[in-house]
């Protein structure tokens, strides 16, 4: 965390002071709005805390909290107490206060939402909690950013591998576009292994989404990485089980080699990008060899930009756009 100090000299013994009458709950969902930067941290500290002790009250093996009005009453107050708050605080005046605010997340999502609030719970974790983690992995400090991804991380794992794609990947990939900032797309970094992770999903719709993805996430990552990670990774999608992934791959084959190095383009890369145009059918791609063909065609300049003689060499007696023709 950062040794970032909030100054707090301007407030007075009452100002600082805790109505030692309220409630954890109380106490927190008060104080976060306090007009003391200070207060507020302390108390976003308490966040996860104070919402696993006041509502988890729900037995783990029970999957649908609200078939348990009594339980249910429980968890509810406290989401409603809690959940509300986080939306001001992720806009917080003070990016300390972002900072620690971004560190409650996992905890929030997983212990509060996911263990105790059942198939009710994780729907919050979707639809609210996800958007404002979104928002802490792109703030403008890095800080704030930095512990984001993290969280980003950490919650990817409560979330069910058939919605990873559409919620988890969305989080990073815009990041990989953020191309006059270095910062931004370094903030990506650490969800590498989740990356990778995904891209073994036993759900094929999620290993498309990643193959999808390719070229844009390897914009996040050095030059030596994306060869040494992503090139690999493209072999493997390009012999999935499933039709869709393979083709998905071979659209991102011409931008992801654009995004490499001369040296960093392996015989493998420009043999796949070579056979595209000139043995689309042994690609066992499903009837989608011509729209195969228009991806080659349309990144050929890019490619060859790349490339360079290698790719002239390998296509010959007659250079690869004709034979794309």
């Amino acid at each position: 965390m950062s040794s970032h100090n909030i100054d707090s000299s301007g407030a007075t013994f009452e100002d600082l002071a805790i109505d030692d009458t309220l409630t954890d709950l109380e106490r927190v969902v008060r104080y976060v709005h306090s007009n003391i930067a200070l207060q507020r941290v302390i108390h976003v500290r308490m966040l996860e805390e104070t919402a696993v002790a006041a509502g988890s009250v729900l037995p783990r093996q029970i999957p649908h909290v609200a078939a348990y009005p009594a339980l249910y009453d429980s968890f509810e107050k406290t989401v409603e107490a809690i959940v509300p708050v986080l939306e001001p605080l992720v806009s917080d005046a003070e990016f300390v206060v972002r900072q620690h605010l971004a560190g409650q997340f996992p905890g929030l999502c997983k212990v509060h939402l996911v263990e105790s609030g059942g198939d009710v719970g994780y729907k919050l974790v979707l639809d609210k909690m996800v958007p404002l983690l979104n928002r802490l992995v792109t703030d403008v400090q890095a800080e704030v950013r930095h512990i984001a991804t993290d969280s980003v991380v950490l919650v990817a794992g409560v979330i069910k591998p058939e919605d990873q794609g559409q919620h988890i990947l969305t989080l990073v990939l815009p990041l990989a576009h953020e191309d006059g900032d270095e910062q931004m797309r370094i903030t990506a970094v650490p969800t590498l292994h989740t990356f990778l992770r995904l891209a073994k999903d036993d759900i094929w719709g999620v290993r498309k989404a990643c193959a999808e993805s390719l070229s844009d996430f390897a914009m996040t990552l050095s030059g030596p990485t994306r060869a040494r990670v992503l090139a690999p990774l493209f072999s493997t999608f390009a012999t999935d089980q499933s039709k869709w992934v393979r083709i998905a791959a071979y659209q991102q084959l011409g931008p992801l080699i654009a995004t490499l190095s001369r040296d960093g383009v392996s015989d493998v890369l420009v043999t796949a990008f070579t056979n595209m145009a000139t043995k689309p059918s042994t690609l066992l791609l499903g009837g989608a060899e011509a729209d195969i063909k228009f991806h080659c065609a349309y990144n050929y300049p890019a490619v060859a930009a790349t490339v360079g003689p290698t790719l002239y060499v390998q296509t010959r007696p007659g250079p690869l756009i004709l034979r794309i023709i």
